[in-house]
């Protein structure tokens, strides 16, 4: 298709939705939550956007470039979104999955799963930009998912409840992550999606978000055992059990299918776990790798090893307000890729956003006057992470 035909094509498709997108927002004004939603999206990220290009053209000239691939964009205002695994599902959206490593470190890009890059390759038809594609769907599932959250603490516990909780998801300490071209944002927002479906009843819908979080990280799989006590919990007879395997099946299912590409690809289906040894990670202890990560050499380590004992001890402290379905999210989120060996603690930070139920206990807990005192105090700690993320650091990676 020609250039001027696709302009066409893109057009008429425009002008054919233009009547059903305007019913879409005039319902979407009126979603609970929306306007605060936006607010605290579009406040935070106009902030740490200004901090990493400022930081960017002020520390930039004087740091290596530590990052492979680096910068992933032409576009000095975007390429602070851009970091680390950003390469590869930049890689895996335009060439898509081989089996083959990448001398000499023998990494092979199978070792990430397909939802994200197939979203920003959809998008990138429209945009003509793979790196702003994944820009966009970082962002929209940023939004969707402190909407779905808002309406989920809300239902449980009120209006005042939701703002703390969507408050707090912004201002993570490495909440910058959200917006950048990595599976964070979409991974929430299935994760919140599911919690949702499950709150209202849809247990088919809770079962199809799940496995489409399994599709976008290995630990979405992990999202069977918190459904499936709320599941259990909640079945008023045995006679409802099988209904709720089944619609719960597609959670596992959803890593199922990732495996069996692995093994038609590679001809091994836990393809995706054996080539972590490329990463120099293996079978660990995770309580063993967070006391060694204490006391390591590598600040970046110990940076790592703090996050992780900050989760735990927070999801302990925080279990009654959160519940045991939120507690097991939090926990696992850490714990899982903890598994992977010390080398798993320079990305601890970030996977420390899968621990996002912390965010509804710390508000449902903290009252005045120490709310804006931790507000602020999170606040300035992400600004001052987002500086490392924006210039390469392996602080945040």
């Amino acid at each position: 298709m020609t250039l001027e035909r696709k302009a066409h094509s893109l057009v008429g498709a425009c002008a054919r939705l233009l009547p059903v997108s305007k019913v879409f927002f005039q319902h979407f004004r009126r979603v609970p939550g929306i306007g605060f939603c936006l607010a605290w999206f579009g406040g935070t990220r106009a902030v740490l956007w200004a901090v990493g290009v400022l930081s960017r053209e002020v520390l930039g000239p004087f740091l290596p470039v530590q990052e492979p691939g680096a910068p992933f964009t032409s576009n000095p205002w975007l390429a602070v979104w851009g970091h680390w695994d950003t390469r590869w599902y930049l890689d895996i959206a335009t060439r898509g999955y081989s089996a083959e490593p990448v001398p000499p470190s023998g990494e092979a890009n199978y070792a990430f799963f397909p939802l994200y890059p197939l979203l920003m390759r959809s998008v990138a038809w429209l945009l003509g930009d793979l790196f702003v594609a994944g820009l966009v769907v970082s962002n929209v599932a940023l939004i969707v998912a402190s909407v779905l959250l808002y309406r989920l603490v809300e239902t449980e516990a009120g209006r005042g409840a939701a703002e703390q909780a969507v408050k707090y998801l912004f201002l993570m300490p490495t909440g910058f992550v959200f917006s950048g071209v990595l599976t964070e944002s979409l991974f929430l927002a299935l994760s919140v999606a599911a919690f949702r479906a499950a709150q209202v009843g849809v247990w088919w819908a809770a079962g199809v978000a799940g496995g489409l979080a399994a599709l976008t990280r290995p630990t979405g799989v992990l999202l069977v055992l918190p459904l499936g006590w709320l599941y259990f919990s909640r079945a008023e007879n045995r006679r409802q059990w099988p209904r709720g395997v089944a619609a719960l099946a597609s959670v596992p299912a959803g890593l199922g299918v990732f495996m069996l590409f692995n093994w038609h690809l590679a001809g091994d289906p836990l393809a995706f776990a054996h080539i972590q040894k490329a990463w120099m990670k293996s079978l660990s202890n995770p309580v063993e790798v967070l006391l060694r990560g204490m006391g390591a050499d590598l600040p970046q380590l110990r940076v790592g090893a703090y996050f992780g004992v900050a989760v735990l001890v927070l999801s302990f402290g925080l279990a009654r307000a959160m519940g045991f379905p939120y507690f097991l999210v939090s926990i696992t989120g850490v714990l899982i890729p903890l598994l992977g060996g010390q080398m798993a603690l320079f990305s601890i930070p970030r996977y420390a956003l899968g621990a996002w139920p912390l965010v509804i206990g710390i508000g449902k807990v903290l009252k005045p006057p120490w709310d804006p005192v931790v507000s602020a105090m999170f606040g300035l700690l992400q600004g001052f992470l987002m500086v490392f993320w924006s210039n390469g650091s392996r602080m945040v990676m």
